[in-house]
């Protein structure tokens, strides 16, 4: 007997794109195990898509249990530019928003994660790994106060970068400023 209906992992689309919808989303049983259960989706257009990068679009859909009941479910999807070269997600190298990104384009890192190796990219310091089960909440802590950084080699040109911060001690994050410094080379 299914007791529920899981919220399907959100997946990545470029703008402007209708995305792949899963087939199928897990089902709990009384029993405490997964089973996975059909679902259909409402209609979708391109349209839906072309909003603002990084943004999250919601596609409904029903899913019906072999015993005939419904369930109604969403699925999130998150909008990215289709020139995105690396998705870091700092202290979790098994991101499932970053497998979703690769999915949809080809990032430039893999894992997610991970220290930095001459002629690779990653991080550059020793620092705790800490946080929830998403991107948001996941991050780096460092008790020493040190700076977090990372190195990445990047062909000449222009690019926008995008930060994502969480501070699981402080709600006012004005008393706890980021300093945000990119460096070419050694400089």
């Amino acid at each position: 007997t299914v007791t529920g209906v899981e919220e399907p992992p959100m997946i990545s689309t470029i703008s402007g794109v209708v995305p792949h919808l899963p087939a199928t989303v897990e089902a709990k049983t009384a029993g405490e195990s997964s089973i996975p259960v059909k679902v259909s989706w409402d209609a979708v257009t391109e349209e839906q898509f072309a909003g603002e990068l990084f943004t999250t679009a919601t596609v409904n859909g029903t899913a019906v249990t072999e015993d005939g009941v419904i369930y109604q479910v969403s699925q999130k999807v998150q909008i990215v530019p289709e020139n995105v070269q690396y998705f870091i997600d700092c202290g979790w190298p098994a991101s499932s928003q970053h497998a979703s990104l690769h999915a949809a384009v080809s990032l430039k890192n893999e894992p997610a994660d991970k220290a930095y190796e001459e002629g690779s990219w990653g991080y550059l310091m020793s620092a705790v790994a800490y946080g929830g089960a998403d991107s948001y909440t996941n991050g780096w802590y460092d008790p020493s106060g040190d700076k977090i950084q990372y190195k990445l080699p990047m062909e000449a040109g222009t690019y926008t970068v995008t930060f994502g911060f969480h501070d699981w001690w402080y709600n006012d994050f004005a008393a706890r400023p980021m300093n945000l410094k990119a460096y070419v080379g050694d400089k």
